[in-house]
């Protein structure tokens, strides 16, 4: 017995001790009919659903991703009720008003049917509309809107504005539910309190990426890239395989600035970016070092497979073309750098990240559009490791 009153909630506490209590037993029949114990009863569930709410706090906040968010949040809603479909409009980016759109139908994730290029024409109207809306009583109020339109064609019932730190972030739309009740005072409060959660949990997964990733390209910043590296060279090391750092940037990139322009430039190197995640596995993890240079991690790839990967990026960097405003096509190469790590030679990181930027120099000193790869020796191996168009 002490045991379940140790495990025993708040809101449990208070129901059982206010209904044991003589004089509530007595006028029972009163305090129902002039609808005393309803409204405590919804008290009560509201404490029940702020503690859940409280417990479920830290995985919230700590959710790494927008869609481990959204399983947070499914999961909490199915405890209370199953909608027809949610709709995620949320973005997370600090520069961008575009939104990432998550569709889910019976709780079952699906292509959403809408899109919604931007979150501008939206902000005035969360303004005047803060906290859980009524989407017939919004539609009402703001007549002739035309931000509403894409809204009204999924039908939804409810409508829920993110804000934060005087940011709007996104909304979600929730369907009816799937027994068609209307929703209850109770639900819309669960759902307005799990909101005000995710509105701080979007804040720290927009802070966490910006924190590890480079703003221009996406790509991750070196720091972070460090560290992965320095886990991916421990994990090496207990499973005896080998894996290999690459290293790149673009030839003369600083002519290719001058003659075609800054704006151009960065247009080369957001371009190269996307190639490089195009041509790399799920595994390997890409950071934009600084300016127009690169680092490729690539697990459990040795000599072989890390030449072939240079070899076949060089190519492709050569199909790039990037339109200038005097309709001249800039073209560009890169030169790479590579350096396998052996778990059977001791070696930092640092030296794994000198020994690629020395493949890479060797590959400028060889006139740059090729690969070179350093051995464990730290000796440029030419016959195997030198690859020139």
């Amino acid at each position: 017995m002490a045991r379940n009153k140790i495990e025993e909630s708040f809101a449990d506490s208070i129901l059982r001790q206010v209904y044991a209590h003589p004089e509530v037993l007595v006028n029972y029949d009163l305090l129902k009919g002039i609808g005393v114990l309803e409204s405590f009863e919804v008290l009560v569930s509201s404490f029940k659903d702020l503690e859940e709410l409280q417990r479920k706090a830290v995985s919230i906040f700590s959710a790494e991703s927008l869609d481990d968010l959204y399983g947070i949040i499914i999961e909490s809603i199915l405890q209370k009720f199953i909608p027809t479909y949610l709709l995620f409009a949320v973005k997370d980016d600090l520069f961008s008003d575009s939104p990432q759109l998550s569709c889910y139908k019976n709780l079952k994730k699906i292509s959403s049917p809408i899109q919604i290029p931007s979150l501008a024409p939206y902000k005035s109207l969360f303004e005047q509309f803060p906290g859980v809306i009524d989407f017939e009583k919004l539609e009402a109020s703001s007549e002739g809107d035309g931000s509403l339109g894409l809204m009204g064609g999924l039908n939804p019932r409810l409508v829920i504005p993110i804000q934060g730190a005087g940011e709007l972030y996104g909304f979600i739309l929730i369907g009816k539910k799937l027994l068609e009740e209307e929703y209850t005072d109770a639900e819309v409060f669960f759902i307005s309190t799990l909101i005000q959660y995710t509105a701080v949990a979007i804040q720290n997964i927009i802070n966490r990426k910006w924190a590890v990733t480079d703003g221009k390209t996406g790509l991750y910043c070196f720091p972070f890239f460090r560290e992965r590296l320095n886990q991916e060279m421990a994990r090496s090391r207990r499973h005896g395989h080998k894996m290999a750092l690459v290293v790149l940037d673009i030839d003369h990139f600083k002519q290719f600035n001058d003659l075609f322009g800054h704006q151009t430039g960065d247009g080369a190197i957001v371009l190269l970016a996307n190639l490089l995640q195009e041509l790399t596995r799920a595994e390997d993890l890409i950071c934009r070092f600084g300016g127009d240079e690169f680092m490729i991690l690539l697990p459990e790839a040795d000599e072989s497979a890390a030449l072939a990967f240079g070899n076949r990026l060089r190519n492709r960097a050569e199909e790039i073309h990037i339109a200038h405003e005097d309709k001249k096509k800039a073209g560009m190469t890169v030169s790479v750098g590579l350096s396998v790590f052996d778990p059977s030679v001791e070696k930092s990181v640092d030296k794994l990240v000198e020994e690629a930027d020395q493949a890479l120099y060797q590959s400028k000193s060889a006139g740059r559009n090729c690969v070179s790869i350093l051995q464990k020796s730290g000796l440029l191996d030419r016959a195997a490791g030198f690859i020139k168009k």
